[in-house]
């Protein structure tokens, strides 16, 4: 495929330039700050509402707002059970939720903070589970970043595998020919966050089920789309927990989910597999421990999203 599509841009810095700034000797009067903040604001591109780019995150329901307001001090994490049961029961019944949307209602699974820990998740599950000393993870090279942030943090070696020219698609036969007694696992998107494509999530589902590998499916965008673009009418091809095999599947609640940002859903077909993951006695599943008690939220119910666009988007 033409590899002007993943080129870096001219000029492209590698790491953001920081401003020489000394540290303040002195602090401001509140509403100067506010003003400023307000003014700094003003410089993004675009207004919230309007900014639908490819990392695209929602204006949060207006009553996660008010559910802010209440939780200064709460958090929710597996560890901290007895003391704030309240808080990571909302979390439980949230994922629960997500399980039920995803296609496998007794799945498991935990908020995260996005689509990036998520994916660390999967590819931690899959090397944990696959058993390999030399693990490898295929993926198309349309693939969102983190994989290949996972690949290096985890000694994963990633096979990426070229898309078609015309449809921006990977051919099953390409995957299938990549794999090799190292592998563990495999990735999909649904869709894919740079180009909208479905990666054919069956085909990927059919090869991982008949090779006995792991099958990780990122849908950051489309989970809390896809579902109710198919309530309202559209062919929409399987590509959840519902198809045997997938192993997990992702979502960011923070892009049309109308969740705070960052909210992130990972869920596992099936809770044996976390028994890779060497918890003790200290309960950590996730990448991150404790997470702000505003996350765990219901957003808008199923009925209402197929009903048509969200009415409190401005509210």
């Amino acid at each position: 495929m033409p590899t002007a599509e993943f080129d870096l841009p001219a000029g492209h810095a590698d790491v953001p330039p920081v401003p020489r700034t000394e540290f303040p000797e002195h602090g401001r009067p509140e509403d100067q700050v506010l003003d400023e903040v307000l003014e700094r604001f003003d410089n993004n591109r675009f207004d919230i509402d309007r900014n639908f780019a490819i990392t695209y995150s929602g204006i949060p329901s207006a009553i996660s707002r008010k559910i802010d307001a209440m939780t200064a001090g709460r958090f929710f994490v597996e560890w901290a059970e007895e003391s704030e049961s309240g808080t990571l029961s909302m979390e439980r019944e949230a994922v629960g939720m997500m399980a039920s949307l995803l296609g496998k209602p007794d799945a498991s699974g935990f908020i995260t903070t996005g689509g990036t820990e998520s994916n660390l998740a999967s590819m931690r599950l899959a090397r944990n589970n696959g058993g390999q000393a030399e693990p490898e993870i295929i993926a198309p090279v349309t693939m969102h970043f983190s994989f290949r942030l996972g690949a290096e943090l985890m000694k994963i070696k990633l096979v990426e595998v070229d898309v078609d020219d015309d449809t921006y698609l990977p051919r099953i036969e390409d995957v299938e020919r990549a794999i090799t007694p190292r592998t563990v696992g495999l990735v999909a998107s649904a869709p894919g966050g740079s180009f909208g494509t479905l990666d054919p999530i069956e085909a990927f589902a059919d090869l991982a089920w008949r090779k006995g590998l792991y099958l990780h499916v990122d849908a950051a965008f489309g989970g809390f789309i896809l579902p109710f673009m198919r309530d309202l009418g559209h062919d929409i091809p399987p590509f959840d927990l519902s198809v045997k095999g997938v192993s997990s599947i992702m979502t960011d609640g923070h892009k049309l989910g109308l969740l705070p940002i960052a909210t992130g859903f990972f869920l596992a077909r099936d809770a044996s597999l976390f028994e890779s993951i060497p918890t003790e006695r200290t309960l950590i599943h996730t990448t991150s421990s404790t997470k702000p008690g505003s996350r765990p939220g219901r957003g808008r119910t199923r009925s209402q999203w197929a009903a048509g666009p969200a009415c409190d988007r401005r509210s």
